[in-house]
């Protein structure tokens, strides 16, 4: 039964983006044309920039597409009419989430890669070619960023990824559980439940950084400057690997509280 869900899922991103995606393709391929085309004058410079300008706007069109397609997916499926059908399947709660968030994390990676590639192709060869010219020579003159020790920057850096739009989408799916809690206004509440949970995150983050800032005027860091200094890799591959364990344990936390008030706590009426 899971299988034939994420079948679903797939197939209805599908006929979402398969529209658009190819649009955005086209606007990368004009681009291109109009830059070959287009001279040094003024008015190809301003059809250029206009250009880029309409590129830009369509792969931020996308990336929000995608996002507010695996939101809208999610209410629809589970708090709307169609969540009394969808929970009387022979499947867990917790299967429900699972594949609700590989279809929208999928997809908007996916969406995010068509923006890359859409990218990298809009630019004339030539200043594509000089800036991976300049990246690979500046990786060159960087040990730090170079052999096992880039490859493994990059792995990290691409797990990292996933697991923040991961994290990202199990925390809207949160707020929108919480916000089912309520007996009127359900969205409204939702977007009440986001909306405190940024304030409050922001509060934590401010707190952290003031009493780090105030411990450093101690020389309480001084011993980790250090190290630091003189495990500049390790220190690199820590940062990651921490920012990838806290960004893991934050969509955990999310994910509880989603399937908890689901299995416990949910009112479809």
């Amino acid at each position: 039964m899971v299988r034939k869900l994420l079948k679903q899922e797939i197939i209805y991103y599908y006929r979402k983006l398969c529209i658009f995606i190819p649009i955005v393709f086209a606007f990368g391929l004009f681009v291109r044309l109009f830059v070959a085309i287009c001279g040094d004058n003024t008015i190809g410079k301003i059809i250029v920039g206009l250009s880029y300008t309409t590129l830009a706007i369509a792969c931020i069109g996308l990336i929000f597409l995608s996002a507010i397609l695996g939101i809208v997916r999610f209410y629809k499926n589970m708090y709307s009419s169609e969540g009394y059908l969808t929970l009387t399947l022979p499947v867990k709660h917790s299967e429900h989430i699972l594949v609700k968030l590989i279809g929208s994390t999928a997809a908007e990676l996916i969406c995010l890669l068509v923006v890359i590639v859409t990218i990298i192709f809009s630019i004339p060869t030539e200043l594509l070619g000089e800036f991976f010219l300049r990246v690979k020579m500046l990786l060159h003159s960087q040990t730090t960023f170079s052999g096992a020790n880039g490859v493994l920057f990059v792995i990290e850096m691409l797990i990292l990824l996933v697991v923040e739009v991961a994290s990202g989408r199990l925390l809207i799916y949160a707020c929108i559980t919480v916000g089912q809690l309520a007996k009127r206004n359900r969205v409204l509440m939702a977007v009440v439940a986001y909306f405190v949970y940024y304030v409050a995150s922001q509060i934590v983050s401010t707190i952290v950084a003031v009493i780090s800032t105030l411990a450093s005027f101690t020389g309480l860091f001084d011993n980790i400057s250090a190290w630091l200094d003189n495990n500049t890799v390790l220190a690199l591959h820590l940062t990651s690997i921490g920012g990838l364990l806290l960004s893991a344990a934050l969509g955990a936390a999310y994910w509880f509280v989603t399937q908890y008030i689901m299995s416990k706590k949910l009112n479809l009426e």
